[in-house]
């Protein structure tokens, strides 16, 4: 799984970053440190649509560590 995040992750086509970043969102829970990693990486993204995502899965992580925190 974490290498074809890394793969489509950097793919050239934003479809397939956009649909990478929305399998990452499914699987934050699963994907341990990486996820926050990933999750950088599209919120950077110059398309709009893969950023929004990533932007999303942090907002996500966040919220599940003050969760975790209290």
């Amino acid at each position: 799984m974490i290498d074809l995040l890394k793969r489509s992750s950097e793919d050239r086509s934003s479809i397939v970053r956009r649909v990478s970043a929305e399998i990452l969102i499914r699987e934050l829970g699963n994907l341990g440190i990486k996820a926050r990693v990933f999750a950088e990486r599209f919120a950077s993204d110059n398309s709009r649509a893969v950023s929004e995502r990533g932007e999303f899965a942090i907002k996500t992580l966040d919220e599940a560590e003050r969760a975790n925190a209290s």
